[in-house]
């Protein structure tokens, strides 16, 4: 088993870095090492530390660099970066890797509905509509769904955003376990994304899907390229968010058009072929990058406008690192 040195910048999340391990522990031993190291693995919240981003521009010369995007909106900076693993995918490239969020779940909704009873379902059902979000710094879609859809029936937001429902909120220790159980009482779910985003799935809508109810989506425009578009309530295949919420509307006032939108597939057969395919096409890529040498595996460029662009993301947060720490200086 071939060892990989690997170092983690300071502002990676447990949950980026457990996801970085989790790709690679089955076919390497990972040694992690700050002072000795190959490759410098950076994930998008070190775009929103001075220090950490400070850190990378000093550490990054002469290593492989890899941003692992932790399925976030975010595109590839191939400046920085030898490699990308997150959402984006060039074609014919090796620089990009793209790997389907929560893929081993993803599969949990294939074939997922057989011998359902759709109507057994909905008499089960004890509440119209749920919205589980902690954060609030998304797309303003998001909350203005919500109260599209809360002009004219009560929507149970069980999350801290906007909560209006006790409960014991949605980051338990299994949070995709007790997201599925806290959606399972209700008709639909707002399955809403932070960002608009082309290729940009999360788990939203899946915890939807697998919890029994109807997902109300938004945010990857392509999302009918994975899931069956005719099963959920895509935003995308509406004119407005106007529109989209006079259909939840006439869905919930129809038992027939619910139970019928519920018994159709997830997804389609060609949908699930093509979602293996793909998934064991990028997996190849990634392996890829790590079996070669780390020489053999240097992609990013290094001459004058390079180094233009990094001096310049350099000075700008040396300065500002600077006059943070002048200013917490001056509050003492």
């Amino acid at each position: 088993m071939k060892t990989l040195k690997i170092s983690f910048l300071q502002s990676t999340p447990d949950f980026g870095r457990e996801g970085m391990l989790q790709l690679l522990k089955s076919r390497y031993h990972v040694v992690e090492d700050d002072s000795d190291f190959d490759y410098l693995v950076a994930t998008p919240w070190f775009y929103v530390n001075r220090e950490a981003f400070y850190d990378f521009l000093e550490r990054a010369p002469g290593h492989i660099t890899v941003m692992y995007g932790c399925h976030e909106a975010i595109a590839p900076d191939f400046m920085l970066f030898d490699y990308y693993i997150g959402l984006d995918t060039v074609p014919g490239s090796d620089r990009t890797v793209k790997l389907p969020y929560l893929r081993h779940h993803l599969e949990e909704v294939h074939g997922g509905k057989e011998g359902l009873d759709a109507h057994a379902l909905l008499a089960s059902k004890t509440g119209f509509c749920n919205f589980i979000y902690a954060n609030r710094k998304s797309h303003p879609n998001r909350d203005a769904m919500f109260h599209k859809l809360s002009a004219f029936r009560f929507v149970n937001s069980l999350g801290p955003h906007l909560n209006n429902t006790p409960g014991d909120g949605h980051r338990a220790e299994d949070w995709y376990a007790s997201s599925i159980r806290m959606k399972k009482p209700y008709k639909f779910s707002i399955a809403f994304e932070n960002a608009w985003y082309p290729g940009y799935t999360s788990e939203k809508i899946v915890t939807s899907m697998l919890a029994g109810t109807i997902p109300i989506y938004w945010g990857n425009p392509d999302i009918s390229r994975e899931f069956n578009s005719a099963s959920f309530i895509n935003c995308h295949d509406f004119p407005t968010l106007d529109d989209a919420a006079a259909y939840v509307k006439k869905v919930d006032e129809d038992d027939n058009l619910w139970c019928e939108i519920m018994s159709r597939p997830w997804k389609t057969p060609e949908q699930e072929a093509r979602f293996l395919e793909e998934t064991e096409r990028e997996t190849a890529k990634l392996y890829k990058i790590f079996d070669q040498s780390p020489e053999e595996a240097r992609r990013k460029g290094d001459g004058t406008w390079v180094s233009y662009y990094q001096r310049f993301l350099k000075r700008g947060h040396r300065m500002q690192l600077a006059w943070r720490r002048l200013k917490n200086r001056l509050r003492r």
